[in-house]
């Protein structure tokens, strides 16, 4: 039964994912010159295939669906729903670095075109940068 959950959790975080960089698209404009830059399709899944999603991002403009897109050249796999779940929870937390050290504990694993796997690292971590706190300035 807790497995259930864990694969819930994980499907409504993908999802949590591209309505937030929506939501950042349309109120910041830093955020939105960098969805500029590029144009490129990636899945987020798991690596046993059972949960996916995809996220277009085209003009400027995100789109989602359910599942694997043909045409993806990126991919960003979890090795299980759970370290999906645990890793992106320390990336909603602030925890920086947090994509890098699940690569290296193979957690993660990046597969196809480096260059637009890159560029959606920078942009997940624009993201972060977006919504932390800004420490007050010395008086």
């Amino acid at each position: 039964m807790k497995s259930y959950f864990v694969r819930l959790k994980f499907k409504w975080l993908l999802y949590a994912l591209y309505r937030l960089i929506r939501f950042t698209a349309w109120r910041s404009d830093e955020f939105k010159a960098k969805l500029l830059e590029k144009d490129l399709s990636i899945v987020m899944k798991s690596k046993d295939d059972t949960i996916a999603r995809t996220i277009h991002c085209y003009g400027g403009k995100v789109r989602t669906q359910k599942g694997q897109a043909p045409e993806v050249v990126s991919r960003i796999v979890w090795d299980t729903p759970e370290a999906g779940v645990r890793v992106m929870t320390k990336m909603i937390k602030g925890v920086p670095k947090a994509l890098a050290t699940a690569v290296i504990e193979k957690d993660l694993h990046p597969q196809g075109d480096a260059g637009g796997i890159r560029w959606f690292i920078d942009l997940v971590t624009l993201l972060g940068k977006a919504y932390r706190k800004k420490k007050p300035g010395p008086k």
